[in-house]
């Protein structure tokens, strides 16, 4: 028998999960949310024009309809309704606030926080199969399907990114490839401490 590759790492979700739920009672407060709200402030063209800006709405709408469709009693699926309509809403936002920035340490930032937050909703979603109350499983491969898609146009947009737009990240997480590190003399202090007096 030929598992799903993320089938063990569900079932520690869904358990650790199932045990927080239970021991804190835990209830999620789904608030209603409209993307078009998010990619308003785009620009109109670029808006329309891109292609993991319409499939990122795709993927919320989809969650949306599944987390309406969960049992309000189910505590455990109350909470991970939570927890996929953040990650859904994560990616929708930095999106949306990616239109404003160009240097390539903070579009690459926002790139990883939102793989993080699609790969986070693939286990979540696919956990839900385990879980006795849930009967909604058609919602689950559709909405894998629309991350795997989602998938492949964040390849191509991350590969869009400006590298000659830059500046040097200290941390060394997100320089560009060939970027050149500034020299010791570019952290000099320019201010003459001489100039202040901190005896008054």
């Amino acid at each position: 028998m030929v598992l799903d590759s993320t089938f063990f790492l569900e079932k520690v979700y869904v358990t650790k999960n199932n045990l927080i739920s239970s021991f804190f009672n835990f209830e999620a407060k789904i608030i209603k949310f409209d993307t078009r709200k998010i990619f308003k402030i785009m620009p109109k063209k670029r808006k329309e024009d891109s292609p993991i800006i319409q499939k990122a709405d795709s993927i919320f709408k989809q969650v949306e309809a599944l987390v309406n469709a969960i049992p309000e009693e189910d505590d455990f699926l109350q909470s991970q309704a939570g927890l996929m309509m953040s990650d859904s809403m994560m990616i929708c936002s930095k999106l949306a606030g990616e239109s404003s920035v160009g240097l390539y340490s903070i579009r690459m930032q926002n790139a990883a926080i939102i793989r993080q937050c699609a790969m986070d909703l693939y286990v979540f979603v696919g956990g839900l199969r385990y879980h006795e109350g849930f009967t909604s499983n058609d919602y689950v491969e559709l909405i894998r399907k629309e991350i795997e898609e989602f998938r492949l146009l964040f390849i191509d947009w991350v590969a869009s990114f400006d590298k000659s737009d830059y500046l040097w990240d200290e941390w060394e997480l997100f320089n560009p490839p060939g970027a050149i590190r500034p020299s010791d003399d570019d952290y000099n202090d320019p201010i003459n401490w001489g100039d202040f007096d901190f005896e008054n």
